[in-house]
């Protein structure tokens, strides 16, 4: 490993973690100098890149990093984010079912797949992959918010949309989106107490934000 060019990636994590992006792609840039048969610093400079919509760039950095690594799921992951922020969603699904053959208990892969479903309107099977991203272990909340607004919205499962949430704000207590999406929920249950309840839990939540803030 390469010491200097490892500070250097970091200083750009750290660089992008600040919205510092121009400051981040110049570390990358130092890091692929010093080792240029680095698939991550390829990778992490194609995030940037792709963040800040230097579309061309990002592409042709995040291929590069795969054709370092063309087994890492991460490089795979990527490529499918690519695709999908650039429209291309065939070749997004693509990328993230070779995450799956490379890693078949891949939970980032099976919550995206889910987001395809749901955004092409096939509803049961994006409940489907994000209750496998949930199974898998995955460690975020996101396939229990996207499951849960799914429940809402087009499957009119209330009972399990609220269930979902309580899960979801298990794992991210300081998400101020969370106890929001309570509402419509708790609302189409035609339940006025849990509705009721709902609206002072929603208050709390909020109120306890607001201490944390100040």
């Amino acid at each position: 490993m390469n010491t200097e060019a490892e500070k250097y990636n970091e200083q750009g994590r750290q660089a992008a973690n600040y919205s510092n992006f121009t400051e981040a792609e110049n570390c990358f840039l130092k890091a692929i100098s010093l080792s240029p048969e680095t698939a991550k610093y390829y990778l992490n400079l194609g995030r940037v890149q792709l963040y800040t919509e230097k579309h061309e760039a990002a592409e042709v950095n995040i291929k590069k990093a795969l054709s370092v690594e063309p087994e890492n799921t991460r490089c795979h992951l990527v490529l499918g984010e690519f695709y999908n922020k650039t429209g291309e969603k065939d070749l997004a699904l693509e990328a993230f079912n070779k995450v799956l053959e490379l890693d078949p208990n891949n939970g980032e892969a099976f919550y995206n797949i889910g987001q395809f479903y749901q955004e092409f309107q096939e509803y049961q099977l994006a409940v489907e992959y994000y209750s496998k991203s949930i199974e898998s272990g995955y460690d975020s909340a996101d396939p229990y918010v996207s499951r849960a607004i799914v429940y809402t919205n087009h499957l009119k499962e209330y009972v399990k949309a609220l269930q979902d949430l309580d899960k979801a704000e298990e794992i991210e207590p300081d998400n101020e989106m969370i106890p929001m999406l309570r509402i419509p929920a708790a609302f189409n249950l035609g339940n006025k107490d849990v509705y009721d309840k709902t609206l002072k839990r929603v208050d709390e939540s909020f109120e306890k934000h607001d201490k944390k803030k100040n």
